[in-house]
């Protein structure tokens, strides 16, 4: 039996043929691997070369031939050639992703000032006068205090003399009432040796205030006896400067000396007809007795031998000017009730 041979021409077509079949099936997975177009070609050129031996042991070299050569070696490196384009177009792998680095912690922010409401401005006042005796004559080098409440919390004390004309001066710029809430804006008060303290007080109000202040000395009586006080508009405020002080009275001062021990009990009689009766109360400044009161009466519970007590006697604001007489007495050796 005889086999049929190929021509050499027909075989080389034919290995080229199944090359480019076999070069087409893995074009795809070989090229999707690192170097794979490398190695496709490689393959191709290798077919091609195949294919131009098994044409090449004829030995005349027909057209065909050279044909079938040409198309081979042609194809071999055009196939070489895109895939190399295809290789270097392939865009590279992308590297793992470097974790990124944890963000800061947030920063406290600065905490937002609250705005403070502005403070309002205080109003300045001016208080002026004279200082003068009970004749009206001008007292120099008397001691003046001006008490008022510049700031919510506390209170200020000016003191200044008097000069040689008896004249005074003091600016200041109170915040609240002094005492309570229906207090005054200030208060003037005049001392010295010998006279009673005159206590003014400034009201709201009227910024440029004038108070002339009439000191007037202060009578003593010995236990036992009496004595007349006058008491007129202009007379200080009740106060002994410690425990008592009644804003709505006017009070003349007065002391008594004791030469026995025993209870001492004042009592004020109006001289004229019509009059109030009068507000009596012993000063407990320095001298903590207990009293009793009454209407024009005021006791004084273990007073002792040889001491002087302070008694003020007043009437209401606003009265007409008014004369008292003033009676004592001690009692030994008794007691009374207390208030």
């Amino acid at each position: 039996m005889t086999i049929p041979v190929l021509a050499p021409e027909l075989l080389a077509i034919v290995v080229l043929v199944a090359g480019a079949v076999l070069v087409l099936l893995l074009v795809g997975p070989f090229t999707a691997q690192p170097r794979g177009a490398t190695w496709v070609g490689i393959g191709t050129l290798g077919v091609a070369v195949v294919a131009v031996f098994l044409n090449a042991p004829a030995p005349e070299l027909s057209p065909i031939r050279l044909v079938i050569v040409g198309v081979a070696i042609a194809g071999a490196v055009a196939l070489l050639l895109v895939l190399g384009a295809c290789d270097k177009a392939r865009p590279p792998s992308e590297p793992a992703p470097i974790p990124s680095a944890p963000a800061p912690a947030p920063v406290p922010s600065a905490p937002v000032p609250v705005p403070v409401p502005p403070t309002p401005a205080l109003t300045r006042y001016h208080a002026s006068g004279t200082v003068t005796d009970a004749a009206g004559s001008p007292m120099a080098n008397v001691s003046v205090e001006v008490t008022s409440a510049p700031a919510p919390g506390g209170e200020a004390r000016v003191i200044r003399n008097t000069d040689g004309a008896g004249h005074y001066e003091f600016y200041f710029e109170p915040a609240r009432p002094l005492y309570n809430a229906q207090g005054p804006a200030a208060r003037i008060l005049a001392f010295t040796t010998g006279y009673q303290a005159n206590e003014q007080y400034v009201s709201w109000g009227a910024t440029d205030v004038v108070k002339n202040l009439r000191l007037h000395p202060v009578p003593t009586v010995d236990a036992g006896h009496s004595v007349t006080v006058s008491i007129e508009p202009d007379h200080s405020i009740c106060s002994d400067q410690e425990d008592w002080l009644v804003l709505d009275h006017r009070c003349e001062q007065f002391d008594v000396r004791v030469s026995s021990a025993g209870t001492l009990t004042v009592e004020a009689r109006v001289l004229e007809a019509g009059g109030p009766v009068p507000l009596l109360f012993s000063a407990t400044s320095g001298q903590y007795r207990r009293q009793t009161l009454g209407p024009g009466t005021v006791s004084l519970l273990g007073v002792e031998a040889g001491q002087t007590y302070r008694l003020y006697v007043g009437v209401p604001e606003g009265s007409a000017p008014r004369r008292y007489t003033v009676s004592t007495s001690v009692q030994s050796g008794t007691s009374a009730q207390h208030k």
